[in-house]
């Protein structure tokens, strides 16, 4: 008996001798690659976890090693671009039914997701970024990561300050070339945001905004993003809706709609209503949405018809 429980003890001090030697080479990164690499990869730490976590043949315990994306979740079969599913218990057909949402930026700061989730928010509009180059909202790779780890439906939005349709060709790129690594994640539209500040830029740069101009550069970005895959849609006001966006250009896209008061006013096509800038959670204020996800399906079913 003493010998058994010797050479136990003496085996146990040789596997935590390779784990430290183990950890000491690879980091705090060690359990995610060792997981990740190829079973037929001849690697001493491999071992020694596969090892560990199987035990012995008697005990019958069946672990399943499996392979992670870059957030360090377990792979899943991405939805297909052309499905969309809010997959929302007890649903009806009524184009009235809405989901909670918020846009979300650099503004808000970290983002307190299980404060979210209490507050009954199913989905984010979260700014990718602005400009003519990837001016990536600094809180945008946070942001989005961390909508898909809690389960957000998630759309972006890009704010121009395009003023020739030269800039807006590099707006819509510089947009791709920040989201593409999520696309499979996006199943709400990409929005294109061209407001006051969008004008006062112009006009700064010596640039003047018409109607015509508006339309164009909208239809530039959203063209350049639909041919991607992306849903697309334009975030805009009462007052624009009015002043500068045509109809035709509205009605061509999703529209996610302004309109800070008890009812939407705005009596054409919105597929989001956005309600109010003073939705307080957890102490911070959000602007509320509410996504009209009926509206929604029946714009993309009807543009494959």
């Amino acid at each position: 008996m003493f010998r058994k429980v010797f050479a136990l003890c003496l085996s146990m001090l040789l596997i935590i001798g390779g784990i430290t030697n183990c950890y000491a080479s690879s980091g705090a990164d060690i359990i995610y690659d060792i997981l990740n690499k190829d079973s037929g990869e001849n690697n001493t730490c491999t071992s020694i976890i596969y090892n560990i976590i199987n035990g012995e043949k008697e005990t019958k315990k069946e672990i399943k090693l499996v392979k992670y994306d870059q957030f360090k979740k377990e792979k899943v079969t991405p939805v297909p671009q052309d499905s969309f599913n809010l997959d929302i218990k007890n649903r009806s057909n009524n184009d009235d039914d809405y989901i909670l949402g918020l846009d979300i930026s650099k503004h808000n700061g970290r983002i307190d997701w299980n404060a979210i989730k209490k507050a009954n928010i199913k989905f984010v509009i979260i700014r990718a970024g602005y400009g003519t180059t990837p001016n990536t909202d600094i809180m945008f790779k946070r942001n989005i990561e961390e909508a898909i780890e809690n389960d957000m439906i998630i759309g972006v939005y890009w704010f121009s300050y395009s003023y020739t349709y030269a800039m807006e060709y590099k707006e819509a790129r510089a947009c791709l070339e920040t989201i593409n690594k999520y696309k499979e994640h996006i199943s709400l539209p990409v929005f294109y945001d061209f407001e006051y500040d969008s004008i006062h830029y112009a006009n700064k740069m010596g640039a003047v905004i018409s109607e015509h101009k508006v339309n164009k550069l909208a239809r530039i970005f959203c063209d350049t993003i639909k041919k991607e895959g992306y849903e697309v849609g334009i975030y805009t006001n009462l007052d624009y809706a009015s002043n500068y966006f045509s109809r035709d250009t509205l009605d061509k896209y999703h529209t996610w709609i302004a309109s800070w008061t008890n009812a939407c006013y705005y009596k054409y096509n919105y597929i989001i209503w956005q309600c109010t800038d003073s939705k307080w959670i957890n102490g911070k204020r959000f602007d509320l949405n509410k996504l009209y996800y009926n509206r929604f399906e029946k714009m993309i079913n009807n543009e494959k018809h």
